[in-house]
């Protein structure tokens, strides 16, 4: 639960955040006494903060993508903020649109 199913990122609070809403599915499943539906709903929670900690290992693994990353987000600073409150969970994924994606695309290529 919490840091320990994916989360990397302990400035956030988000492993605790992953916990107290595993917590709540597993209390539920428990009282239905399926433990199926904690884990669709484990899947479905720590999907996002999966997909960051590959990112983000990748990353350190590879400096070349890094750095085009990096330049790419300074680049466009709006997406930044998007990716960082979708990452926090300040707002839904779908939130950065196809402009944001677009964009962070371009950047990535020109980098």
């Amino acid at each position: 639960m919490g840091d320990a199913s994916g989360s990397v990122d302990a400035v956030t609070g988000d492993g605790l955040c992953l916990a107290f809403r595993q917590a709540a599915f597993l209390a539920e499943a428990l009282s239905a006494n399926n433990l199926g539906l904690y884990q669709r709903a484990h899947r479905r929670i720590t999907r996002l903060p999966v997909l960051m900690s590959q990112l983000m290992l990748f990353m350190s693994r590879r400096a070349w993508f890094r750095q085009r990353v990096l330049r790419a987000l300074a680049r466009q600073p709006r997406v930044f903020s998007k990716l960082l409150a979708i990452h926090v969970g300040a707002i839904p994924p779908a939130s950065l649109g196809l402009e944001g994606v677009l964009r962070l695309g371009w950047e990535l290529l020109i980098a």
